[in-house]
């Protein structure tokens, strides 16, 4: 038997969305539109853009190698001095514009940011967990 720890580290965020941050089950998913990032949480109905748009990682360095390069980009940097996969992730933020991003790892171990938006660039600074709650719209 062979357990993906991606998976797992994913409903247990969803689950933290729903009973810790207050978040309606109805409002949450996984695999978003385009399948770039892990999870999703809208304010209103799913055919909107989410509020919230979670990455998990199934390691720490894994989540710090996402982290790093989402926060070069953030500074600048053109995309082809990151990973495919963190490129990835960063043309579907430009091209969905939350107004969070969670990246999650296993044991807790996470960030959130908040993306300012302007043309096609995307500055993201990191505020609090409280930002993840429900009633925080």
């Amino acid at each position: 038997i062979t357990l993906w720890v991606e998976p797992v580290i994913t409903f247990a965020a969803l689950a933290r969305l729903h009973l810790v941050h207050g978040w309606p089950k109805e409002r949450l998913g996984m695999q978003p539109k385009g399948w770039a990032f892990d999870l999703a949480a809208h304010e209103t109905g799913n055919d909107q853009p989410p509020r919230i748009l979670g990455e998990v990682k199934k390691t720490v360095p894994e989540l710090e190698h996402l982290k790093d390069d989402l926060m070069s980009l953030s500074s600048g940097a053109p995309t082809g001095t990151v990973s495919n996969n963190s490129a990835k992730k960063w043309q579907a933020l430009l091209a969905t514009k939350p107004r969070l991003i969670w990246l999650v790892g296993p044991n807790e171990h996470a960030y959130v940011y908040s993306p300012s938006f302007s043309s096609n660039s995307c500055f993201l600074q990191e505020v609090n967990y409280s930002s993840l709650a429900f009633s925080a719209a």
